[in-house]
């Protein structure tokens, strides 16, 4: 499995770097536009030959690939799809709020308590760093809500 999710990454880097070839890679004084992804693509393609390297086949793999439910991706996708959807509606930190705690507890459940403080953790660092810091717009507000 770890030999094939490398094989996976090693593509997805070949279309990146594929992808951004024509960016100019160094402007007159300063990076260009292409230096960062190709600097990227040069440590995703370090990791993933390390990941190939480092693979070694177990009978444990066997066991976990067969116990691996395929429902789970499905149902991350939809609760992904249902946030993206419910967003405008409730508001970016209780939309948000919702889809950590169903992800957490859909995971690796723990106690209610430790879900729901991970997840108001994460909605606050989300606001710090890219509402306060990066100066990004979230909708805070759910639409509804100023009419």
């Amino acid at each position: 499995m770890d030999r094939f999710s490398s094989a996976v990454l090693l593509a997805f880097v070949a279309f990146y770097t594929a992808a951004g070839w024509s960016l100019d890679t160094w402007a007159k004084n300063a990076p260009g536009p292409g230096f960062m992804p190709r600097l990227l693509a040069l440590v995703l393609a370090v990791l993933a030959i390390l990941i190939w390297v480092q693979a070694k086949p177990s009978p444990e793999s066997h066991e976990e690939v067969e116990s691996y439910s395929k429902r789970e991706p499905l149902i991350i996708f939809l609760l992904v799809l249902a946030y993206v959807f419910v967003m405008p509606q409730l508001g970016f930190p209780l939309s948000n709020l919702l889809l950590v705690v169903a992800l957490r507890r859909m995971v690796e459940p723990s106690s209610w308590r430790a879900d729901l403080a991970g997840a108001i953790g994460a909605v606050v660092i989300i606001h710090l760093v890219f509402v306060q810091m990066l100066a990004l717009q979230f909708p805070v507000l759910p639409v509804w809500w100023g009419e």
